[in-house]
């Protein structure tokens, strides 16, 4: 097996979507999405749950824990990143419907009626981003998409990958449906740039990532 991609999947940031596109472009060469929980062991991820003819992952990981795997198989990384702001409102709200819909999720009653800044004030859903991106500059990731320009990014990542282009669009999961019809105990008209500021202080280190990789885009 030689891996050529590696897709970190940020939780929405449009990574579902992007599986699309990795599909369409690669077919059976795509593993299927993983999550960390069943396939890191040791801090590793497990390179013998993959098919020898998978050449492309995607899933929820730490750059750390594919870190050996990266450097072994000199692969690319993609990594999508989003407003860190928008990101945890995004996951607030996906997280909230998670629980309601799926009773026996651990943990879940406890969790169903926290208002939006004690989900950001938990320490796992600040600075995501940095935390998946943990252990490599983002000067070394070959590609840095943006979920608010996904169709126009899609586009540029498909030149530098010789696809045929036009990419289709394959942009689903907006999560617009829950926000503007949902019980959580924050309402998403109540969302004012007070809290928005709060978050944003909650994840400065996701600040200071997104406007980094933003700056090297624009280069």
């Amino acid at each position: 097996m030689v891996i050529d991609i590696f897709s970190i999947h940020i939780p929405k940031t449009a990574g579902r979507s992007f599986y699309q596109v990795l599909r369409w472009a690669y077919g059976e060469k795509v593993d299927i999405p993983r999550n960390m929980d069943k396939y890191v062991h040791d801090e590793k991820l497990d390179e013998t749950c993959f098919n020898k003819s998978i050449s492309v992952i995607h899933g929820h990981f730490y750059f750390n824990h594919i870190r050996y795997l990266f450097e072994k198989h000199n692969a690319r990384i993609i990594a999508w990143l989003r407003d860190p702001v928008d990101r945890v409102i995004s996951n607030y709200y996906y997280n909230m419907y998670v629980n309601k819909t799926i009773s026996s999720k651990r943990n879940a009653a406890k969790r169903v009626n926290l208002d939006l800044l004690e989900f950001a004030s938990r320490d796992k859903r600040r600075n995501v981003m940095s935390n998946y991106l943990c252990g490599i500059e983002p000067e070394k990731i070959f590609f840095r998409g943006f979920t608010e320009s996904f169709e126009e990014d899609i586009q540029e990542l498909g030149k530098r990958l010789d696809w045929q282009l036009p990419v289709p669009n394959f942009r689903i999961n907006d999560g617009s449906g829950f926000i503007d019809d949902n019980d959580c105990f924050t309402q998403y008209s109540s969302i004012d740039e007070n809290m928005r500021e709060k978050i944003g202080q909650l994840n400065n280190k996701d600040v200071e990532l997104y406007e980094k990789c933003k700056l090297l885009n624009a280069k």
